[in-house]
């Protein structure tokens, strides 16, 4: 993947557009929803769920966009198209997924870090 664990861009521009005190806000939520979304997703593979796969994928790939987490939407954005197509029994699903996982970290590090240094 060849996107930045976070659009700088982006993030500074939400920064300046709602403030430092509510991005820390729209940080501790989406960690906590990213949380949920990521088990949602390993719990619908199991299930072969293909429906609330795509959901899951969807929601995260957009509340992580908002943010500026270009690599962890962009994993999702592949995810989505997975569910999207009904079929989530191919063998690279459960790789993205772990791929996913990986991404999350990243960006859930660098979020953190932002919130420890911002003003």
């Amino acid at each position: 993947m060849n996107e930045p664990t976070i659009d700088q861009s982006m993030f500074d521009s939400l920064v300046e557009s709602t403030g430092e005190d509510f991005v820390r806000v729209l940080i501790d939520d989406f960690l906590t929803e990213a949380a949920e979304n990521i088990a949602a997703l390993h719990k619908a593979l199991d299930e072969q769920d293909a429906p609330t796969f795509h959901r899951a994928a969807h929601t995260l790939k957009s509340s992580g966009g908002y943010l500026g987490t270009a690599a962890l939407s962009a994993c999702c954005r592949e995810l989505e198209m997975i569910g999207k197509s009904g079929d989530i029994t191919a063998p690279n699903t459960a790789e993205k997924l772990w791929q996913l996982e990986d991404e999350f970290q990243l960006a859930r590090a660098a979020l953190v870090e932002w919130q420890q240094s911002a003003g």
